[in-house]
């Protein structure tokens, strides 16, 4: 950005004055000439801010001309910018590049656009170059009015964030209502007894059998042992 000293409004204008002829000569050879455009401004200031900042506000201009003819021809279309005299259509090129990307206060840049209009071209020139910026002027901000603001970006969250093998957290149980656990080193419980089978009455009063009066149960593997044979008796013999 330019520093200037002095007297600030008095080396603004005449920064416009020679952005405004610089586009004049751009207009007439339709087609930037930038040798032509650093003599111009070497010869109306000698301030190297000056001429540096007249030379980027006329290359802007006459970058967006195009835009700038479409606006105006449709809020003036009485008046189309290729009907309007040369200076009046620069000066207003110059007004909306202005407003459109420069921090200057748009009072300023209407008061000053109406000022070159007054010292380069006619009074008539003047209100119309008036009227068309201040329509571009409330066309503009309203259309700022209308732009939503940026959506902020989510606060990242400081817990870790969880894995796949990570287990669910179990519920929350009351300590007093849940079951001891036992330790894992702990032996299995041992199954409980089985009852104890009632006694017969019988057997508490029958006195016990003995083995050798007890009877036999013969088995059924093996057939029963036959009897020794007796002895052959001896035969007598016979009488003579």
């Amino acid at each position: 950005m330019a520093k200037f000293k002095g007297d600030i409004p008095a080396q603004m204008r005449r920064v416009r004055e020679l952005a405004m002829q610089v586009l004049c000569v751009f207009d007439a050879h339709s087609g930037a000439d930038a040798e032509t455009a650093r003599q111009i401004v070497a010869d109306g200031a000698a301030d190297e801010d000056l001429r540096r900042l007249a030379l980027e506000m006329a290359n802007g201009a006459w970058d967006g001309r195009q835009i700038s003819d479409q606006w105006i021809e449709r809020l003036a279309p009485q008046w189309p910018p290729h009907r309007q005299p040369v200076v009046d259509r620069n000066i207003l090129r110059l007004a909306v590049w202005e407003l459109t990307n420069r921090p200057t206060p748009p009072k300023a840049v209407i008061d000053e656009a109406i000022e070159l209009a007054k010292a380069f071209s006619t009074d008539r020139s003047a209100s119309f170059v008036n009227g068309v910026i201040d329509a571009v002027l409330k066309e503009h901000q309203s259309l700022i009015a209308f732009i939503p603001a940026p959506i902020p970006s989510p606060i990242p969250s400081l817990d870790p964030a969880p894995t796949d093998d990570a287990q669910p957290p179990l519920p929350a149980t009351d300590a007093a209502s849940s079951p001891p656990t036992a330790p894992d080193d702990a032996p299995p419980p041992s199954p409980p007894a089985e009852p104890s089978q009632p006694t017969s009455p019988d057997a508490e009063t029958s006195p016990p059998r003995d083995a050798a009066t007890s009877p036999s149960i013969p088995s059924h593997d093996a057939p029963p042992a036959s009897p020794d044979p007796e002895p052959p008796q001896p035969t007598p013999d016979p009488q003579p």
